[in-house]
């Protein structure tokens, strides 16, 4: 018998085999996060064995999710559950099998489960985190301590420099003053416009001004980044926006 006989006899469960050169193409009942069925990729080798593998498709459809992995050492880790594959080079696949059709479906049953599985297991681990609304939980921390009438949305000051610059948040405080709070993102059109403009507004001397810069401690920053944006007005995490809040007795 021929090896696509063979194939054909030991995969009656699947759709039928299609050549793609030199490999045959097997659709099987198991899906990706997507929806797709899983396909996989028998190989002739040498001496009459066969290579069974996914081809890649766990990363594929992971990068149809907008998920790119780099990690393949963890993407991977759930492979070794499963006896008698392997993940290298972007595939997860069999050692060389002699040519048994029993063999062969249960290869191709054990490469399609564990591809669904990976692609499963990285949907959840490697998910972008979804960006969080800075200047909506800046809002929402202000309102637990200043009534919205104090509370400015966008508000313009002037710098020393007789530039306008428009501010995220400013809270009246009476006699101290204003309060001025900005939100910053870690991308450099967002923390240099910040640092410009609170240094401008600092040298004006317009005033009693308290100054905040705020920034998400849960994303990644660049110290140096952090370390720019304190030179102009106090830097405050996130995390303790509320408790500098507190501070003012507000």
């Amino acid at each position: 018998m021929t090896v696509v006989a063979d194939i054909r006899g030991a995969l009656k469960l699947f759709a039928q085999p299609v050549t793609d050169g030199n490999r045959h193409v097997i659709t099987t009942q198991y899906l990706y996060p997507s929806g797709e069925y899983v396909s996989v990729y028998v190989t002739p080798g040498v001496s009459g064995s066969l290579i069974v593998t996914d081809g890649g498709g766990a990363l594929d459809a992971l990068s149809a999710h907008g998920i790119h992995i780099e990690d393949q050492k963890r993407a991977f880790t759930v492979v070794r559950r499963y006896q008698g594959i392997k993940a290298e080079a972007g595939e997860i696949k069999t050692v060389k099998l002699p040519r048994d059709p029993s063999l062969l479906a249960h290869a191709a049953v054990t490469v399609a489960r564990a591809s669904a599985h990976v692609a499963e297991y990285c949907l959840a681990e490697f998910k972008p985190r979804q960006k969080r609304n800075l200047e909506v939980e800046i809002l929402t921390a202000l309102h637990h301590y200043v009534s919205p009438a104090r509370i400015l949305r966008h508000r313009q000051f002037v710098g020393k420099s007789a530039r306008q610059y428009v501010f995220d948040f400013a809270v009246q405080l009476g006699r101290k003053g204003t309060l001025v709070v900005d939100a910053v993102e870690p991308e450099p059109a967002s923390f240099l416009t910040k640092f410009a403009s609170h240094m401008d507004i600092a040298r004006s001397e317009q005033g009693k001004l308290e100054q905040r810069i705020v920034y998400d401690d849960s994303q990644e920053w660049k110290s140096q980044d952090l370390n720019l944006l304190q030179m102009a007005a106090k830097l405050v995490p996130l995390s303790k926006f509320k408790n500098e809040l507190k501070s003012f007795n507000l």
